[in-house]
């Protein structure tokens, strides 16, 4: 895509490109800071995994996978 200002960017779309040439349609977007703005939503640990998939309890200086019920999965390594 080519960013023509702030919020406006272009973008085109190549469907096919048969013998060289190539088909496609151009799009513009408009995006508002709305729209970039993440959602807060609370989440709830799951579990905490070690790197072995074994679930454990918090434990500094170790290397840790905490598991969320939104999906999502970090992993941590906090230090003393």
């Amino acid at each position: 895509y080519s960013h023509y200002s702030s919020y406006l960017f272009e973008a085109r779309l190549i469907y096919s490109n048969v013998g060289g040439v190539q088909c496609g349609d151009y799009h513009q977007l408009t995006l508002s800071l709305n729209d970039l703005e993440p959602t807060k939503t609370e989440r709830k640990l799951i579990k905490i995994v070690d790197f072995m998939g074994r679930e454990t309890q918090f434990t500094p200086n170790t290397p840790l996978i905490y598991l969320y019920d939104d999906g999502t999965i970090e992993k941590k390594y906090i230090g003393e």
